[in-house]
C-alpha cells in the first residue's frame, strides 16, 4: 500500500508543468527561514533536479560561506575544467586528475553573484585541503588559483546579477599581508558576464593602500565599461586621503554610466571635494534613484540639492550619524529651501554628545518640514519634544512610526499621538515608565491604530499598556522576551476587544507551556514571530529582560 501510495506521489509531482515547478524552486530559494529545503528537491526526479542545481549554485561565494564547504566549491569547480585547461592547471604546479570525468552539470555557467573575498578565501582553504598547501598560502600559488578560477567563471558566464568586490582586511590580520584583486579585463568573457549585473557592491576599510587602490580603481572602471544596467550600489570605502580624487572620480563615472539607477548606499569617509563628485554624479539619476542611503553623514549642503533633483526619491536612510555641518541654520530658513519628494525616513546615530543630539533632532525636524507633508513612515533612535510637534504639525499623511522613547519623553509622546489621525502602525522601544505614564499613552493612541509593536524592560510596562488599551488593535507584536503571566493577560486582552488577528512574540513556546493555550488559540487566528520588517536595527540597543 505505501509503495502504492509514493508511486502515485512520484506520478502527482512528474506531472507539475516545468513554470509551476521552476516557481516552486524559486520559491525555496528565496526562503530564509527553511535554506537546505531547496537541497532536498535534488532526490525528487531529474526535472526537478536539472531545474534546482542551477537555483542552488547561483550564489555559491555568498555573504555566510563556511570554511569547510568553500574547499569543495572549488574543488567542483576544478572538476568541470576541460582537458587541455586541466593541462594548463598542472603545467602550473597544481595536482589536477585527468581521470575523473567532468559533471552531468557545467557548473561554472550557473553562477550569478561574485564575491572576491570569499572567493579568495575559498582558494585558500581548496589550495589547504585539496593541495596539500598549509597555512597560510604561498603568494604565488594564491595568485594563480584565484587568477584560473576567474578565467573559469568569468570565461563560462552568461551574465552575473551581484558583484561584490572587498578589500581583503581579514587576510591582512592573519599576517599573510597581501590582498588579491586579479586585473578583470584580462578574463575573456568579462564584457558578457558584467552585461545584465543588478547589484554593485565594494567595501574597503582602514589599510586600504595605493596599490590596492589602484587596482580596485581598475575594477571600478571595468565594470562602469560593461555594465550600464545596475539598480543597486552600494560604496563602503575610506576615501579621505587626497590621493583618492581619481577612485573618487571612477565612483562618480559608475554612478553616471547607469541608463536606471535604483538605489544606492554611500559611506561619507571622504572630505568636501569627494563628497562634490558624488553627490552631482547622483544627480544623474534625478529621474530613477528611489533609495538612497547614507552612513556617517558629513555633507548636509551637498545632500539637500540631491534630494530636491531626484524627483522619485521616496526612501531616505541616515545611520550612524556623527560629524555634521550646522543645521540650524538651515532650519530658521527652510522657506527659501526647495522641497523634497520623501515618504519614507529612517534615522539613527551612536551619539552621547548633546551638541550632537540637538543637531540629529534639527535635522530631523529639517526633512520632516522639507517633505511636504508627504512623509507616511518615520523610524528613528531619537526623539525629543520638537520632533514629535512636527511630526504632529507636518505628517498628516504618517501611517508607520517606530521610536525609541526615553522616560522623560512619554507627555510629548501621548499629547501629540491623538493628533495623527493617520497612524496606523505604532512601535515603542522604551525601557520603563511610570503606570500612570503608560496608562496615559494607552488611552491617547489614535483610533486608526491597527498594529501595535512594544519593546520595553520590564515586561509589566507591556502589561499596563495592555490593561488600560481600548483600541481593536489586529496585530500585536512583542520584541522581547515574555513570562506566561503577560502570556495569560494578553489572552485575555485579546477576549476583551474581541480577537487578536495576530501576535508576534520572540519565544512562541510559551503558548504551549500554560494551561491557557485553547484560549489563546481561539481569540488569536495567528501565533508566530513579531514583524521584524517595521522594527529598526536601533532597537537593540534595550537589553534583554
Amino acid at each position: 500500500m505505501t509503495t502504492t501510495n509514493n508511486s502515485t506521489k512520484q506520478s502527482n509531482i512528474s506531472s507539475f508543468p516545468v513554470d509551476c515547478i521552476a516557481e516552486i524552486l524559486e520559491h525555496l530559494y528565496n526562503d530564509s527561514i527553511t535554506p537546505n529545503s531547496l537541497y532536498s528537491c535534488l532526490l525528487t526526479n531529474r526535472q526537478w533536479a536539472k531545474l534546482a542545481v542551477p537555483l542552488i549554485w547561483r550564489s555559491p561565494f555568498g555573504y555566510k560561506i563556511r570554511t569547510v564547504r568553500c574547499a569543495y566549491i572549488i574543488e567542483t569547480l576544478v572538476s568541470c575544467l576541460k582537458d587541455d585547461e586541466k593541462q594548463r592547471w598542472t603545467d602550473l604546479g597544481f595536482k589536477i586528475s585527468k581521470d575523473r570525468p567532468r559533471p552531468l552539470f557545467d557548473y561554472p555557467t550557473f553562477i550569478r553573484s561574485i564575491c572576491t573575498h570569499n572567493v579568495q578565501l575559498s582558494v585558500t582553504n581548496w589550495l589547504r585541503n585539496f593541495q596539500n598547501i598549509d597555512s597560510p598560502c604561498k603568494k604565488d600559488k594564491l595568485v594563480k588559483a584565484i587568477d584560473l578560477i576567474g578565467h573559469l567563471i568569468f570565461g563560462s558566464s552568461r551574465g552575473l546579477e551581484f558583484f561584490r568586490c572587498d578589500h581583503d582586511f581579514n587576510m591582512k590580520y592573519n599576517k599573510t599581508q597581501f590582498t588579491i584583486l586579479p586585473n578583470l579585463e584580462l578574463y575573456n568573457g568579462i564584457n558578457v558576464a558584467l552585461s545584465n549585473l543588478k547589484v554593485f557592491e565594494t567595501q574597503c576599510w582602514d589599510g586600504f593602500d595605493q596599490d590596492s587602490g589602484n587596482l580596485l580603481m581598475s575594477y571600478i572602471n571595468s565594470v562602469s565599461r560593461y555594465s550600464q544596467n545596475i539598480k543597486h550600489i552600494k560604496i563602503y570605502v575610506y576615501l579621505r586621503l587626497p590621493d583618492y580624487i581619481p577612485l573618487c572620480q571612477s565612483f562618480s563615472k559608475l554612478i553616471e554610466a547607469q541608463k536606471s539607477l535604483h538605489s544606492i548606499e554611500l559611506c561619507e569617509w571622504w572630505d568636501h571635494s569627494k563628497a562634490n563628485l558624488i553627490y552631482t554624479a547622483l544627480q544623474s539619476q534625478a529621474h530613477s534613484l528611489k533609495s538612497f542611503h547614507t552612513n556617517n553623514l558629513r555633507h548636509i549642503r551637498k545632500l539637500f540639492p540631491m534630494l530636491s533633483a531626484c524627483v522619485n526619491l521616496e526612501d531616505l536612510c541616515i545611520t550612524n550619524y556623527y560629524e555634521i555641518e550646522d543645521v540650524s541654520s538651515l532650519l530658521r530658513n527652510v522657506s527659501s529651501l526647495p522641497f523634497i519628494h520623501i515618504k519614507h525616513l529612517e534615522a539613527s546615530y551612536q551619539s552621547h554628545f548633546e551638541a550632537r543630539q540637538t543637531q540629529f533632532s534639527v535635522l530631523i525636524q529639517l526633512l520632516i518640514r522639507l517633505s511636504n507633508q508627504n512623509l507616511k513612515s518615520l523610524k528613528t533612535n531619537y526623539m525629543d519634544s520638537k520632533i514629535l510637534e512636527n511630526i504632529s504639525r507636518f505628517c498628516p499623511k504618517i501611517s508607520h512610526l517606530t521610536l525609541h522613547v526615553t522616560k522623560e519623553d512619554f507627555p510629548n509622546l501621548y499629547t501629540n499621538l491623538p493628533n495623527m489621525i493617520s497612524l496606523e502602525h505604532l512601535i515603542l522601544v522604551f525601557m520603563t515608565s511610570t503606570r500612570e505614564g503608560l496608562s496615559l499613552l494607552a488611552q491617547k493612541l489614535p483610533l486608526n491604530l491597527k498594529h501595535l509593536g512594544v519593546r520595553t524592560s520590564p515586561s509589566f510596562s507591556t502589561f499596563f499598556m495592555l490593561k488600560n488599551l481600548k483600541i481593536p488593535i489586529e496585530v500585536l507584536d512583542i520584541y522581547n522576551k515574555i513570562d506566561g503571566e503577560l502570556m495569560k493577560y494578553i489572552i485575555e486582552f485579546a477576549e476583551r476587544i474581541g480577537k487578536l488577528m495576530k501576535l508576534g512574540i520572540v519565544n512562541k513556546k510559551i503558548v504551549y507551556q500554560i494551561e491557557e493555550s485553547e484560549r489563546a488559540n481561539a481569540v488569536i487566528g495567528i501565533i508566530g514571530k513579531p514583524n521584524y520588517k517595521e522594527f529598526c536595527s536601533f532597537a537593540s540597543l534595550v537589553n534583554e529582560e
